[in-house]
């Protein structure tokens, strides 16, 4: 027979996401990931603009392989958390951090993971903000 504690304990609810990994998380963010400093303001306006969140990055373009991978495993880890739902990584496209990287190993988990390189889509004047429908929770 249960307790009257544990009939309580079992009657309680959860509100949470389930991830595609089966993680939970409490929060379900949108994480904008600029893997240089100089697309922060990129990564900034376009947390700004569709309520995702955001950091900074300190660091410039160039670093030794070790220190790429640092770098590289930490925006993995901050991706791969269970209160993100889906992430943007935001790269200049020169950088020696490897965007691919980060997007195919945080895109292992299950969450839609999308790149935007800056470069390619005309440089942080035109601060092009492709976040795809895949990308909102």
């Amino acid at each position: 027979m249960k307790s009257t504690r544990e009939s309580r304990v079992s009657d309680m609810k959860f509100k949470g996401y389930r991830r595609a990994d089966g993680s939970i998380g409490i929060r379900n963010h949108i994480l904008v990931i600029p893997t240089v400093s100089c697309v922060n303001r990129v990564a900034l306006d376009i947390a700004s603009k569709t309520g995702a969140v955001t950091f900074m990055h300190p660091y410039g373009c160039t670093f030794d392989a070790e220190e790429n991978t640092t770098t590289e495993d930490t925006f993995i880890g901050h991706g791969r958390h269970q209160n993100v739902g889906a992430v943007l990584v935001v790269s200049l496209g020169c950088e020696t951090a490897s965007a691919r990287r980060i997007a195919d190993a945080i895109s292992t988990t299950g969450k839609p993971v999308e790149m935007l390189i800056v470069q390619k889509e005309g440089g942080p004047a035109r601060r092009v903000i492709p976040v795809s429908a895949s990308l909102s929770a």
